[in-house]
């Protein structure tokens, strides 16, 4: 394809843009246009990502009066140096069935950023990658991916070294008037930060939910940064904030041995993986709690309370790390709930088969709406009180 044929196809995208009107459209012609769309933009920019990546191997930003590549193109394209940069990087990584994919607009940038960083560290992970796209929230996705490159890396100590030393913190404002606050490091130090963050914004929380207010977490946790500040120089007379229990999840194994090998795990559950001597560190000197595949069974523990024990709780951390609905992904304002039959008012008691793990929006949608999951265990689909699936509906044998 010549440059010419791309030139083309960009003006009759203009055009059709252009004359676009979505006024008088059904649902469904939407839901067909978004996709169509949404196919368009990956195919742009992979094709954006290619161009980026050839022009900057010429060096032609030497003839301009920009300092770098990534300057060069940022000012060609509209965005940051960053972002620029991470165009040029996805370009000479769009090779094989990851660039087939992206180019014909079957999944899109930051997946395919997502799964190239992955493929750099383990080939071999590619074609699992690319099948699961389809089933995998972008988070879910980052997340497995992040497990590949962490079991390919011959040496997380020194990548976990690496990625210290690349710590930054910008505090910049934008045209919009806001002002923003951006932290880069790695999530061990990230944790260490939640620890004192998270109970403040489920203070925060608590309170406007108390006074009738519901608002987005990341303004409560945007609130929760400023009252840390005041907190620190002892301007806040507010009550010390709850104890906070975070998960690290650990094969025992892996702990002994001093690296996670195969389907062990070392991570920091809702961060992602970290080097097993980061994860002695925090062990040592934090109030973070270990769970580990070989501890406690908890299966047939039964309560006579209506919430979970304190093992139950943990265990729940370990086996549903996220929402139990199917393409959620929220692992913020999690509930345990008891499955649709095994109520409470219907058994007093609380087991751990009988419960999954909500957020606050669906936990919401089945009190007050009536949805449901369906039977099973596990990712699975949250349907409405008419649907055939409805657990009401459909009891299990």
């Amino acid at each position: 394809m010549s440059v010419r044929e791309v030139e083309a196809a960009a003006a009759t995208a203009h055009a059709v843009a252009r004359d676009l009107d979505t006024s008088s459209l059904t649902a469904a012609e939407c839901e067909r246009g978004l996709r169509a769309a949404a196919a368009m933009e990956s195919s742009a920019g992979a094709m954006k990502a290619l161009f980026a990546s050839r022009l900057a191997s010429t060096r032609a930003h030497e003839s301009t009066s920009a300092v770098s590549p990534d300057a060069h193109i940022a000012a060609i394209t509209g965005v940051t140096p960053a972002a620029a940069r991470a165009q040029i990087e996805l370009g000479g990584k769009l090779t094989g069935a990851l660039g087939e994919a992206i180019k014909a607009g079957a999944l899109s940038v930051p997946q395919a950023h997502a799964i190239a960083s992955a493929v750099a560290a383990d080939p071999r992970a590619e074609a699992s990658l690319l099948a699961a796209v389809p089933t995998l929230t972008l988070g879910q996705l980052r997340e497995r991916c992040a497990k590949v490159r962490a079991d390919a890396d011959p040496d997380p100590d020194a990548t976990h070294a690496r990625l210290r030393e690349g710590r930054c913190g910008r505090r910049y404002g934008t045209s919009d008037g806001f002002h923003h606050l951006h932290v880069q490091s790695t999530a061990d130090d990230l944790a260490e930060i939640d620890v004192t963050l998270n109970p403040i914004v489920d203070e925060l929380f608590a309170a406007a939910r108390r006074d009738g207010r519901r608002e987005r977490r990341e303004a409560y946790l945007a609130d929760a940064m400023v009252e840390m500040a005041r907190r620190a120089r002892g301007a806040a007379s507010a009550k010390a904030a709850p104890t906070y229990m975070a998960v690290i999840r650990a094969d025992l194994s892996a702990l002994v041995r001093g690296r996670a090998h195969g389907a062990e795990v070392c991570e920091i559950a809702g961060v992602g993986p970290v080097p097993v001597a980061a994860a002695r560190r925090l062990l040592g000197d934090s109030v973070l709690k270990l769970v580990l595949t070989r501890g406690v069974d908890v299966r047939n523990v039964t309560s006579l309370g209506r919430g979970p024990s304190a093992a139950m709780k943990v265990a729940l951390l370990w086996e549903q790390p996220m929402c139990s609905v199917e393409h959620c992904g929220r692992r913020a304002r999690l509930e345990a709930d008891h499955t649709t039959g095994a109520e409470f008012t219907k058994t007093n008691h609380t087991r751990l088969d009988e419960l999954d793990r909500l957020c606050d929006q669906h936990h919401d949608k089945k009190t007050y709406d009536g949805w449901g999951l369906v039977l099973g265990s596990g990712l699975r689909p949250m349907v409405p009180p008419d649907d055939p699936r409805h657990p009401s509906r459909c009891r299990a044998p």
